[in-house]
């Protein structure tokens, strides 16, 4: 059948209309239902994967921001942090004498551990007044987890500065122009911030500090009255660019606190920077501020990736030749495949930031107490003298089990060194990537096409072939008429005229 089918594909190219040995006449009829059912699989198949990559994963949405929480008292730029209740409760703070978003609240105890977040990247959040919730892919609350635990849980936002047209923008204003302990710095960045109608404001020069100073002003003004020897001691995680802002605020904490300039319960026992951003341009700030606060101001760092945005996977060759005595952080390599029950595996073009975002979870969640790694880690309550050892051991965690659920109970990891096991600069696995995409939809493509042409050839052809029976009926019609009168004469006449009309409707085909 296979080589019937070949000879009659050669054929056919030549004259592809009518013919009576076309590929589709030629195959019996359950080859036909075959073909037209394998074709219609593979279409959807192929058509579903192609729009849930353009699509992508989309998670349990977020609850929607109230007008109150986005602009308390209706005010146009608010920034600062806001506490956080059970029930994904936002507790935004007004205080006209130190600031928005600086002050006491209902929901901070000044003798319970203190955790507050900063968020990263917001393009287009200032127009949505959109508000950064704690909530995990698979609908956790996640600041209950720590509220649950005995912890204070904040958020500092700074939507309305982070929405910039590129990351660089928002970037910018996160550093001050200087290492401050007693001095004043200037932003380096006109600290502008959008409005609801998607306008810019720019303030005056100066009178709004960069990004990371308004996080240590808003710490410094919300804690007062804190209690550390009923419990109190601080910890803050950034996410993304957050990364960026938790290091330059937790270094001038910890400077500040050690000089004497604020409470030494300030200086933050721990920072953790969840899948961390930042470009090259501003590496030296981070890696200063990170090894000072090492080695001068004894903070724990700790430090996870969990998709390409990553900004330490583009450093393998630094720490390859980094000194384990010079190393800062304890660094641990997850990779989420999961999303959630209703929305399945990550796959298609936002599964990089949907990995992204899944950092926040694999940290908030992992307060567990029946947490598998909290002893030796990588978790949020490992012991923070195991975390600052395992920060100059040589090695960092690798996640290898545990994939392919959002909880943190199944998750197994290995320690890998960083000059045997250097991490790579890809993501590690093959899902949801361009060339996967690229393959399934030139295949679809290509049966598209195939399929279609067989088609409509096959029609085509038989379009001319019931045109020609017809004129063969007509013809035939004639003769019977032209045998009845006359004679020869007649009948030659008819079948005359007859193939002129033959003629004329080949000639019009």
């Amino acid at each position: 059948m296979l080589r019937s089918i070949s000879t009659s594909v050669r054929t056919w190219a030549s004259d592809p209309f009518d013919r009576d040995d076309h590929p589709w006449i030629t195959v019996g009829k359950n080859v036909k239902y075959c073909c037209v059912i394998f074709w219609f699989v593979v279409w959807v198949v192929c058509t579903g994967y192609s729009i849930s990559w353009l699509v992508g994963p989309v998670g349990i949405p977020q609850s929607v921001t109230t007008a109150e929480e986005a602009h308390p008292n209706g005010i146009e730029n608010y920034y600062g942090i806001m506490w956080w209740g059970k029930g994904d409760v936002l507790h935004p703070i007004i205080n006209n004498v130190t600031g928005l978003g600086f002050g006491p609240s209902k929901y901070f105890d000044p003798n319970k551990p203190t955790l507050i977040y900063s968020h990263g990247y917001q393009p287009g959040a200032g127009e949505s007044a959109r508000r950064e919730r704690l909530t995990s892919f698979d609908g956790v609350l996640m600041a209950d987890a720590w509220i649950e635990a005995g912890w204070n849980v904040g958020s500092f936002y700074w939507t309305q500065f982070a929405d910039e047209p590129n990351v660089e923008g928002a970037e910018a204003k996160i550093w001050p122009l200087c290492l401050p302990v007693l001095d004043v710095c200037d932003a380096p960045y006109p600290m502008r911030w959008k409005k609801k109608d998607g306008t810019f404001v720019k303030p005056l020069a100066n009178s709004i500090p960069s990004v990371s100073d308004l996080l240590y002003e808003s710490i410094v003004a919300s804690t007062e009255g804190a209690n550390p020897e009923k419990g109190f001691k601080l910890r803050l995680v950034g996410h993304s660019l957050g990364g960026s802002v938790v290091i330059g605020a937790s270094y001038r904490l910890a400077a500040a606190a050690d000089a004497g300039i604020i409470p030494s319960y300030l200086k933050p026992e721990r920072v953790s920077m969840l899948d961390p951003f930042w470009t090259p341009a501003h590496a030296r700030d981070v890696f200063q501020r990170l090894l000072r606060m090492r080695y001068v101001h004894n903070v724990t760092q700790d430090m996870s990736r969990t998709s390409v945005f990553s900004a330490p996977a583009g450093y393998g060759k630094e720490l390859l030749t980094t000194p384990n005595s010079q190393l800062t952080t304890a660094f641990v390599w997850q990779d989420a495949k999961f999303i959630s029950s209703q929305n399945g595996y990550f796959a298609g073009a936002t599964a990089g930031a949907a990995k992204h975002m899944s950092s926040k979870a694999f940290y908030f969640l992992s307060i567990d107490p029946k947490n598998p790694n909290k002893e030796i880690g990588p978790s949020a309550v490992t012991n923070d003298q195991v975390v600052k050892d395992f920060a100059v051991s040589g090695y960092y965690w690798k996640q290898v089990k545990g994939f392919y659920t959002e909880s943190i109970l199944d998750d197994v990891y290995e320690k890998l060194s960083w000059h045997h096991d250097p991490l790579p600069n890809h993501d590690g696995d093959a899902e949801g990537t361009i060339a996967i995409w690229v393959l399934i939809n030139v295949l679809f493509l290509v049966l598209t096409c195939c399929c279609g042409i067989c088609f409509c050839t096959w029609c085509l052809g038989k379009r001319k072939r019931l045109k020609f029976d017809d004129i063969e009926k007509m013809n035939n019609v004639a003769d019977d008429d032209g045998g009845g009168g006359g004679g020869g004469g007649g009948n030659a006449i008819s079948k005359g005229k007859g193939s002129c009309e033959l003629d004329s409707v080949q000639r019009k085909n």
